[in-house]
């Protein structure tokens, strides 16, 4: 009788034991999955506060027309100030399904539609990229940036292109225009004399 109780008793504290190490367990768990939480929510908080400064750029609907075919895409529309530049790659060319499509070696062409607006330049800090050029605004006012390219790898042409409307604004005031002057005679009223021009 007396083994037995013994028994009882070690079986009651190997449970106890069990049961703490089990509870230990799962209390180190959770402070590790609060650590866990609390670092996602301080790197989501530093994303979400990135993603506030950035700032958005309207967008528009652009179409590609291949003979009768038309692959639409959606690109940015470009806001400089006059006083700043834009570096850019030309995307790569995308067959009616999207996916990548081969053009006629340096068949790319690039331009402006009103150069006292912006003009565009192939980009000097990467020249031996044919896809990468620069937009160098100029004066205040709206243009289209055009890209074009040859699609027909034999002797034909199949013109491809794509569109980008670019908006250049005023930068800050440095300083005034000029002033303009309407330079008029002075009236003055004498004693009994009505008014009278100063000559």
């Amino acid at each position: 009788m007396m083994v037995s109780i013994n028994n009882l008793h070690n079986q009651k504290q190997k449970i106890m034991d069990s049961t703490s190490f089990q509870l230990l367990f799962v209390f180190v768990v959770m402070i590790v999955v609060l650590i866990i939480i609390h670092s996602i929510l301080k790197l989501l908080n530093k994303v979400w506060k990135n993603l506030e400064k950035t700032e958005k750029v309207p967008t528009f609907q652009l179409t590609f027309f291949i003979h009768n075919f038309k692959l639409k895409g959606v690109f940015s529309m470009l806001q400089l100030k006059n006083n700043q530049l834009a570096r850019f790659v030309v995307g790569a060319p995308k067959d009616i399904k999207g996916d990548d499509a081969p053009i006629q070696p340096d068949s790319l062409k690039v331009s402006s539609s009103n150069n006292e607006v912006f003009t565009v330049e192939p980009d000097e800090k990467d020249p031996d990229n044919p896809m990468a050029w620069k937009v160098v605004a100029g004066r205040k006012g709206a243009a289209v940036l055009t890209i074009e390219a040859d699609a027909d790898l034999g002797e034909g042409v199949k013109t491809i292109a794509a569109e980008v409307a670019v908006e250049v604004t005023s930068s800050e005031a440095v300083t005034f225009g000029e002033p303009t002057f309407n330079i008029e005679d002075q009236v003055l009223t004498g004693p009994g004399e009505g008014e009278q021009p100063v000559e």
